[in-house]
């Protein structure tokens, strides 16, 4: 199969509806590998097995790598591969297609237990010293603000080394991004990843809406498996809701 009839077959088989389609690659001995770059917090058992799952209905194999999300972001630009969970930026959509999201995220702020503040934005922590992830983005609202912030950034994504960060009073609040609709439902989230927010608080307000994304860069050869990805996630949207449901109840708080 040439490469021009190899992306029009891809093409098409995403546009057919999600009950009578079936992988393109069902019938071959070793469906193509596609390299996949994620960061250490997506790096969990819930998104392994949605991966897994995607992976399967769209007829493809994952080469994952896990990295530091700067590094996992600039291979992806280079067009070395796909990646998995960045967020979508008006700066980043200048070297980026973005397939659709997956799933909602917000990003929360949390503070010191009896310390809390209120916040309503962005423009709200402006007076205050904020710690955040190095390669983290966190919405054009914030970044359009973020020359005028007080920032502290940690070295890598970690969740556990911000909160430290915030324990150890090196900043007055730190940013996470999680799925919930309220702030208890993001703190089940948090502590479903392994966080320990004692002595923290969940701030009920998110400074940003956005979501969990497939991205490729402008002009590579992977953009062609972003609308198969679409595809597969539509059609297994029930599963994956319920996969999410099942992550959160462990953490003993209802999915939002």
């Amino acid at each position: 199969m040439s490469e021009r009839c190899g992306r029009r077959a891809l093409l098409a088989a995403a546009c057919v509806p999600a009950a009578a389609w079936t992988p393109l690659w069902a019938q071959d001995a070793k469906p193509p590998t596609v390299p996949l770059f994620i960061g250490e917090t997506s790096n969990r058992p819930v998104w392994r097995r949605t991966l897994d799952r995607l992976a399967e209905v769209a007829g493809l194999r994952w080469d994952i790598q896990v990295l530091p999300w700067g590094r996992a972001q600039l291979l992806a630009e280079r067009g070395q591969g796909l990646i998995f969970a960045l967020d979508r930026t008006t700066a980043r959509e200048q070297h980026f297609e973005f397939g659709r999201s997956l799933v909602s995220t917000h990003v929360w702020v949390l503070s010191r237990q009896g310390e809390e503040f209120a916040v309503g934005g962005p423009e709200d922590l402006l007076e205050r010293r904020v710690c955040v992830a190095r390669a983290a983005r966190y919405g054009d609202a914030f970044e359009a603000l973020r020359p005028r912030m007080r920032l502290l950034t940690e070295a890598d994504q970690r969740i556990d080394g911000l909160l430290r960060m915030l324990r150890a009073r090196r900043c007055d609040a730190i940013l996470l991004t999680a799925r919930g609709d309220d702030a208890r439902s993001a703190a089940a989230v948090l502590r479903s990843t392994g966080a320990d927010l004692s002595g923290t608080t969940v701030l009920p307000v998110p400074v940003h809406h956005g979501g969990v994304y497939f991205a490729a860069a402008k002009g590579s050869e992977w953009l062609t498996w972003l609308p198969r990805l679409d595809a597969a996630s539509q059609r297994l949207r029930p599963e994956l809701e319920q996969l999410r449901r099942a992550e959160a109840e462990r953490a003993g708080d209802p999915a939002p």
